[in-house]
């Protein structure tokens, strides 16, 4: 995002500069909770539930599992009109 904006002139080159120069967070140093990583779903559980699933929303799920689109991207498609 900052890459973008300094190249939009929305903010200064050092901001990105800067930004690039944080440190990454570092395992076990606060008592935050490390959470599992969230894994995708099986291809046999996707198979059970898309007969339960609307006609809309199983396409929507069958076009993700091939593309691997977010919803939003796959939302952002649209519906498709014919005149």
């Amino acid at each position: 995002m900052f890459k973008w904006s300094v190249e939009q002139e929305m903010v200064p080159a050092s901001i990105l500069h800067a930004l690039q120069a944080v440190a990454g967070l570092k395992r076990g140093r606060t008592n935050a909770r490390e959470t599992a990583p969230v894994k995708p779903m099986t291809d046999e559980h996707v198979d059970e539930v898309l007969p339960h699933l609307s006609e809309q929303v199983a396409a929507t799920v069958s076009l993700q599992r091939l593309t691997s689109m977010r919803p939003g991207e796959v939302c952002a498609m649209g519906a498709a009109t014919s005149t």
